[in-house]
């Protein structure tokens, strides 16, 4: 495609990576279609109404380190929606939540020894300095860890939550992928004592959502929403368009923005070596449970589950980040839990997950009833992020598909990174810049 040329673009996808997309092509003087078949834009940044205003259904916060985000909101003039806030995390070990977050609370850390705590600090201290991930990739978390932080540290710390976050695939998670958590966390811990700085948005995501929406509109991009894609036509070896109810919707370019599984459902005539680079990628799926509760369980924002027999891993009290105020001076918290995307949890019915849930959070909390919980909602997603095993980087799917001008660009493309809003931006400014031409168009 020349870079010069204006294009039709047909995007499938209105999640993040979708509208930033379509955003970035439009300031270039793009044509651009958006089609999404569920009846909102969001994907898995997806919102619902809570007390007058709206929530995530999968917790979400900033770090000080999202300059993608945070430069995006610039543009769409949200900059003063930002606010930071540093906010206390902990862990739960053995009927006991300790704080987890200053080198004050690791020298404290009882369940290790003093030179297990020490050498688990300075494990920590190695990867923050570890300037290429790609020196890191051809080695697993678990035996990255084991090196450097110890056994004991691994055994009681990392090894229950690698477990917890990607199953039976725990122990062939790169080691890249840890180092990109860690270093992100340490960037919200600068200039902050120790403690975490995260950031929200004053009025949550639904705003973000809002004011791209708008601004695609305003540049004369359509967005249809529930439009459901049933087949990306190919002829000979190009993509000639998108069929939607039964009819072609022609277009220059065609960039998919789904899960791995949902896009090889649309197009039949991939080459068979790149199929199966595709067909390779694992998944975990999400599922998550939203109390809306009259009092707070804690003052902790996160809280790490260290305990094989817990249905959720972790605790995220909303409201320990951005005022209850905001919520009708209510406590919102979610119970995260992450498993195969073939587990038997996608298949039971959501009043079971939450009773589960919920009875397992009154062992920690003993003081917590069921009762307390006002309303509950239970939401799941099968391929919510990537399984990046070691050297990921050389088996990765190229967004460039060996169809001429269909693009591909998800949760798969963002290593070492985990899924965020920020991460999804940056590549879908880059993808832009690679078939829409590098010079902006700030018409």
């Amino acid at each position: 495609m020349n870079n010069s040329a204006k294009m039709t673009v047909n995007i499938i996808g209105a999640g993040i990576t979708g509208l930033a997309a379509a955003y970035f092509l439009l300031k270039k003087g793009h044509q651009v279609n958006v089609f999404e078949s569920a009846p909102e834009v969001g994907g898995l940044s997806g919102f619902f109404p809570v007390e007058g205003t709206y929530l995530e259904k999968y917790y979400h916060h900033i770090f000080s380190g999202h300059t993608g985000l945070i430069d995006l909101m610039k543009e769409l003039n949200m900059a003063e929606d930002v606010m930071f806030r540093k906010v206390k995390t902990g862990f739960f070990y053995e009927n006991k939540v300790y704080p987890f977050a200053t080198p004050k609370d690791l020298l404290l850390f009882t369940p290790l020894k003093i030179k297990d705590r020490l050498r688990l600090g300075l494990g920590s201290l190695k990867m923050m300095r570890i300037r290429d991930w790609q020196g890191m990739e051809n080695e697993s978390a678990l035996d990255w860890l084991r090196k450097h932080s110890g056994a004991e540290s691994c055994r009681i710390v990392w090894e229950p939550l690698l477990k917890m976050k990607f199953g039976d695939n725990y122990d062939r998670i790169s080691a890249a992928w840890l180092w990109n958590r860690v270093v992100d966390r340490k960037k919200s811990k600068e200039g902050g004592g120790g403690k975490e700085a995260m950031g929200y948005i004053r009025t949550g995501y639904k705003k973000l959502f809002d004011e791209l929406v708008e601004a695609i509109r305003r540049q004369g991009g359509e967005l249809h929403t529930g439009a459901a894609i049933e087949k990306i036509s190919v002829e000979k070896g190009k993509s000639t368009g998108i069929i939607s109810n039964g009819n072609l919707i022609a277009g220059d370019v065609i960039i998919a923005t789904m899960p791995i599984p949902s896009f090889l459902h649309l197009v039949s005539s991939l080459p068979l070596e790149y199929k199966a680079r595709l067909s390779a990628v694992k998944y975990q799926g999400s599922t998550c449970v939203v109390l809306k509760l009259k009092q707070a369980l804690s003052d902790y924002y996160w809280i790490n589950i260290s305990d094989p027999r817990s249905p959720f891993v972790g605790i995220i009290e909303h409201t320990n980040l951005i005022s209850p105020d905001y919520y009708g001076n209510r406590h919102l918290v979610y119970l995260t839990k992450y498993s195969s995307s073939e587990d038997r949890i996608f298949s039971r019915s959501k009043d079971d997950i939450y009773r589960d849930f919920s009875a397992y959070l009154e062992k920690i909390f003993p003081e917590f009833r069921a009762a307390d919980v006002e309303q509950s909602w239970v939401f799941q997603d099968r391929f919510s992020q990537p399984v990046f095993v070691r050297n990921y980087s050389k088996t990765m799917p190229d967004m460039r598909t060996p169809v001429k001008d269909l693009y591909i660009l998800n949760t798969a493309h963002l290593y070492p990174e985990s899924r965020c809003l920020n991460s999804s931006i940056i590549k879908a400014r880059t993808l832009v810049d690679d078939i829409g031409g590098k010079n902006d168009d700030n018409r």
